[in-house]
C-alpha cells in the first residue's frame, strides 16, 4: 500500500481530494478505500506514537532484566505472572538504545530499585498514553465510516443496477470510540509489589 493517509483536524476534504486523484473507479469503491485509508492511519498514528512512548519503559526493564538476571528470579517474588508475560512480550529483541549490558545478578537491594525505577516509568507512559488517546479527533475518521456505512450499497446498485448484488458482502463498520482505542492499545499492568519480604536485605 502507498503511504498511509493520517486525518487530523478538518483535513478530511483534502485526505478525499487525495483519495480521488489516486484511485479510479465508481464512488462506491473510492468510498470504501477513502474510508480504508483514513482507518488505516489512525491506526498507523497510534501504533508509531505509542512505540516512541514505550523507550523509557524498555530501557527500564532491560535494567530489571540486568539487575535480576532471569525472568525465575523476578516471577514470582517480585513480579505477579500476569504482568510478567505482559512485559516479557512487550520487551522483545532488545535495540542498541534499550540493550544494557547482562551483569552478575544484583542484590535484592539492587532489584527493588530497578523495579521501582520500571513501575515510575509504567506510571508515566500510561499517563502520557492515556493523554495522546484522549486527544484524538475521531470525527473525520468516522465522519467516513459513517458515509460508508449510508452511501456505500445505494451508490454500488447505481453502478451495478441489481440492488442484491449491491448488498452482496456488505457488512455496516462500526465507528471508532476512544474505548475501542484503549481496548486495543491498552495502559501497561503495574507489576505487583510482592518484594516486601526482601526489604530486610537492603
Amino acid at each position: 500500500m502507498d503511504d498511509l493517509i493520517v486525518l487530523e483536524g478538518s483535513n478530511s476534504d483534502r485526505l478525499a481530494k487525495a483519495v480521488l486523484a489516486r484511485y479510479d473507479g465508481p464512488a462506491y469503491l473510492r468510498r470504501a478505500k477513502q474510508m480504508e485509508l483514513a482507518i488505516a492511519g489512525l491506526h498507523q498514528k497510534c501504533q508509531e506514537a505509542r512505540l516512541e512512548m514505550l523507550h523509557l519503559v524498555r530501557l527500564r526493564l532491560n535494567t530489571l532484566m540486568a539487575a535480576a538476571g532471569s525472568w525465575e528470579v523476578l516471577v514470582p517474588d517480585y513480579i505477579n505472572p500476569s504482568a510478567a508475560d505482559f512485559l516479557r512480550e512487550l520487551l522483545g529483541p532488545a535495540t542498541p538504545e534499550t540493550a544494557v549490558a547482562r551483569p552478575v545478578v544484583g542484590s535484592a537491594g539492587r532489584i527493588r530499585q530497578a523495579l521501582e525505577e520500571l513501575r515510575d516509568a509504567i506510571h508515566w507512559f500510561n499517563w502520557r498514553w492515556l493523554g495522546f488517546l484522549q486527544g484524538l479527533d475521531l470525527n473525520p475518521v468516522n465522519a467516513l465510516i459513517t458515509g460508508y456505512n449510508r452511501w456505500y450499497v445505494l451508490e454500488k446498485e447505481c453502478a451495478v443496477g441489481s440492488p442484491r448484488v449491491a448488498r452482496q458482502g456488505f457488512r455496516p463498520v462500526p465507528v471508532i470510540t476512544l474505548d475501542d482505542l484503549k481496548s486495543r492499545y491498552p495502559p501497561l499492568p503495574m507489576p505487583d509489589r510482592a518484594d516486601a519480604r526482601h526489604g530486610e536485605n537492603l
